[in-house]
């Protein structure tokens, strides 16, 4: 029996509704496969702990309310897991570094089930099958009912979703279109699929959408546009400080594990914090348009 391993992070936005005097937490999307960045972030809580205590600007903030982080371990501890029950006989997991090239030349394309296996691991990312299965997941189409038995929590789970619309021929997807020409500036368009940079915003969705046959619009989805409170923070990017206005926003991670239809494993693994220049809609890290952070509790 097969065993699935899904290293999920799960992003928020704060938002401020019109006229409402509050922000709450709203879902900006659900990551299956581009779950990065869990060493570094549990590494910029350590250093913020540390200047907590060693600079003077920052001597006045309680460490406590620095929360802990466990990203470090908690995925690969999933990892490990996974590499037990797949049957391996050594518990150690060993992180290994390969180009697609050296892919190319070592590993060895299972025919029947396509899977892509180098040594005694599996690479299941490579898996044609589990690609499907894991998008499935990310999709921005949600159905929480099916999923979730209790009413209240149902509730609890829609109230962090925003709006979300489709985009093809039906009779409400071309609604949706007609709402986006008129009213782009309410609005993101994103494509089924993860990794930034492919997301539409505002102004920049009449030329797109307008040039898109209903088949192409049906691989994108119309999102209410998120509405962050204003904040004020300093960055460090590039060795340069920099006081900005500034958005946040949270990731949690989760691991889930699964024999068949067991559920083995279904845990939180800690969470990332990313702050970026309020103008840019960007958030991606390793392309220098956010910087790393740690959450503040008060």
């Amino acid at each position: 029996m097969s065993i699935s391993l899904g290293l999920h992070r799960s992003d928020y936005l704060l938002h401020v509704s019109p006229n409402a005097d509050e922000a709450h937490i709203k879902q900006v999307e659900f990551n299956t496969i581009a779950s990065s960045f869990s060493s570094l972030t549990f590494l910029t809580g350590d250093l913020h702990k540390y200047l907590s205590k060693s600079t003077n600007y920052l001597q006045s903030l309680d460490v406590k309310a620095l929360p802990s982080n466990e990203s470090m371990t908690s995925l690969p501890r999933g990892i490990a897991k996974a590499h037990q029950l797949y049957g391996s006989k050594s518990h150690e997991v060993h992180l290994i570094r390969r180009t697609l090239l050296d892919i190319y030349h070592e590993g060895k394309l299972d025919p029947k089930t396509k899977a892509l296996t180098m040594y005694e691991i599996l690479l299941t990312q490579y898996n044609p099958r589990n690609i499907i299965n894991s998008h499935k997941d990310v999709s921005k189409k949600v159905i929480s009912h099916r999923y979730i038995a209790n009413p209240q929590e149902v509730e609890k789970l829609r109230s962090c979703f925003t709006g979300l619309y489709s985009l093809d021929s039906s009779p409400e997807g071309e609604k949706t279109v007609k709402a986006a020409l008129e009213n782009p500036e309410r609005y993101v368009m994103k494509p089924q699929r993860e990794g930034g940079g492919n997301n539409v915003y505002a102004q920049d969705i009449p030329p797109i959408l307008s040039k898109l046959t209903p088949s192409e619009r049906s691989s994108y989805i119309l999102m209410d546009l998120i509405q962050p409170p204003p904040m004020r923070n300093i960055l460090l990017k590039q060795g340069e400080v920099i006081e900005d206005d500034v958005v946040s926003e949270l990731g949690v991670y989760g691991i889930i594990i699964g024999k068949g239809e067991e559920e083995i494993v279904n845990e939180v693994g800690g969470h990332l914090l990313r702050t970026k220049g309020r103008e840019t809609n960007e958030g991606g890290i390793a392309k220098g348009f956010a910087v790393l952070d740690s959450p503040l509790l008060f």
